[in-house]
């Protein structure tokens, strides 16, 4: 005899996850854990009071599902086993670090795969999207701009992104990036205007809804990407003072009367304080700090609004201070220390030639 003693929702967060009892007359089971029909744990267990119990079962999920970024979400078999005595059963699990208090499923139905649903973005950002979705849903986003006109006059626009009716062909978690700047030629081919300066866009899909509000003190900072508590890539820019701090460490061997370096070991930290922050931005700072992959662009290979994760640079934190209050009396601020993996000194001022002439050259020039 056989029987599972857990029954979950269609989707439970992986943090919610419970440990799992298995009701048994045999003195131990083999117990698998698979996705796809590949086993990612196998144990065997020993019956206590005729129960079998899987304990852990978030580390479980969790150590399978951060393993590639952006993966969050996978369905799972429990089979449990004695000779030929066998059972099986399936629940679907989304990556979760952070516990929401919440109806997960409801809340999953309801919001984008982020804890920030208003923030400040630079007016050349992409915006990345993610959302769990199930099958035949529709994948189209409703998108809603405020803008200035040319004539300085307020106005507002909405559109369908893509234009073209898609349904979702299975449960899982989609993604698209908006560009604002193929928001801004929208509008401007809509709206007939040559000028058109973004104030916010919001993007709807279903019952959910992120804003964004375009701010041009933003423009030209590098953002910090990192893995948000969904294991989603997700940007975090912010107005901040930066420090370069050099740190060289070496050891001195003397000979005769000579001294000479040696062991030289050479760090560029750069030191970040933030400016103050809102509510929402907090919340990506928590979590950026609790991120297990943070990157940032390279500048000289890439734009600086890319959004390709793999293809950034892993940084380190080293060090950071993140104290969050309610007060209405003080303003938030972080302070964060970072280091590139590698541990190389990058050049963050070294940049290419724009070039000196614009003519063909000609001895005049001489």
């Amino acid at each position: 005899m056989l029987r599972f003693g857990f029954q979950f929702s269609e989707v439970v967060l992986s943090c919610d996850l419970p440990d799992i009892n298995i009701f048994t007359d045999n003195e131990y089971l083999d117990v698998s854990i698979s996705v796809h029909g590949s086993a990612i744990f196998e144990s065997r267990y020993y019956t206590l009071n005729k129960v079998v119990t899987v304990t852990d079962v978030s580390s479980i999920v969790e150590e399978y599902l951060e393993k590639v970024t952006g993966n969050n979400f996978a369905v799972f078999t429990v089979t449990a086993a004695h000779g030929e005595d066998t059972a099986s059963k399936t629940f679907c699990s989304m990556f979760c670090r952070m516990s929401l208090r919440l109806d997960s499923e409801q809340w999953l139905q309801e919001n984008f795969l982020t804890l920030a649903p208003v923030r400040r973005v630079a007016p050349e950002s992409v915006l990345p999207l993610y959302w769990y979705t199930k099958a035949n849903d529709p994948m189209n986003l409703h998108i809603s701009a405020t803008f200035f006109n040319e004539n300085g006059e307020r106005d507002t626009f909405r559109t369908l992104y893509p234009e073209n009716s898609l349904k979702a062909t299975e449960e899982g978690v989609l993604s698209d990036m908006v560009p604002l700047a193929d928001v801004v030629d929208t509008i401007k081919k809509s709206k007939k205007c040559e000028e058109v300066k973004l104030l916010s866009v919001t993007v709807r899909r279903g019952s959910r809804s992120i804003t964004f509000f375009i701010d041009e003190a933003l423009s030209g900072i590098l953002p910090l990407w990192y893995t948000n508590c969904f294991n989603i890539p997700e940007p975090m820019v912010f107005c901040r003072e930066e420090k370069r701090k050099l740190s060289v460490e070496r050891s001195t061997a003397v000979l005769g009367k000579r001294s000479q370096f040696y062991d030289v070991a050479r760090t560029m930290a750069y030191e970040l304080q933030s400016a103050p922050l809102t509510k929402d931005e907090c919340q990506q700072a928590e979590q950026l700090f609790m991120a297990s992959d943070v990157r940032v662009i390279d500048k000289n290979y890439s734009d600086l609004y890319d959004t390709d994760f793999e293809a950034m640079v892993p940084i380190m934190i080293t060090d950071f201070t993140c104290e969050i209050s309610d007060s209405d009396s003080e303003l938030n601020q972080v302070k964060l220390t970072w280091e590139y993996a590698d541990r190389k000194i990058v050049s963050l001022d070294a940049k290419l030639s724009p070039g000196i002439f614009n003519n063909v050259y000609n001895p005049a020039f001489n």
